[in-house]
């Protein structure tokens, strides 16, 4: 019971950072209160974790054979997806100073607001988005 408990820690802690969803956490925890985002971002990981477990259970009923050909093809289906999901040219590439520069404008938090490396990433963030540099 500890060796699976100590694997899927350390799997899913590892595979965790630098997801999407750690860096919408972050994000968030930058605009609302840091305890509730930590409350909402631990309760979807709960919520995750115990639909994993129920599927991973229910798995356990089909035939080996087919568990085997389900995996290949799923393992495929999300391997193409996530290389093809890249190219999707319905999405248009957004600038990212000005992106920066708006949000560092308009949500930081109280915190640093008088920072005089927050107000150096603002004001050059707004300078490239002036000139037009990517």
């Amino acid at each position: 019971m500890l060796t699976a408990f100590t694997a899927s820690l350390l799997l899913i802690t590892i595979s965790e950072l630098g997801d999407k969803t750690f860096f919408i956490a972050a994000i968030l925890a930058m605009r609302h209160s840091r305890r509730w985002v930590f409350v909402g971002a631990a309760s979807a990981l709960a919520t995750m974790t115990v639909l994993s477990v129920l599927m991973g259970q229910a798995a356990t009923f089909l035939p080996p054979q087919v568990l085997k050909w389900a995996e290949v093809e799923l393992f495929l289906l999300f391997g193409i997806k996530l290389l093809t999901g890249g190219t999707d040219s319905d999405y248009a590439e957004p600038d990212h100073n000005c992106v920066g520069a708006a949000f560092l404008k308009e949500n930081r938090p109280p915190s640093f607001h008088h920072s005089p490396r927050r107000l150096h990433l603002r004001d050059a963030a707004r300078r490239n988005c002036r000139a037009g540099h990517p």
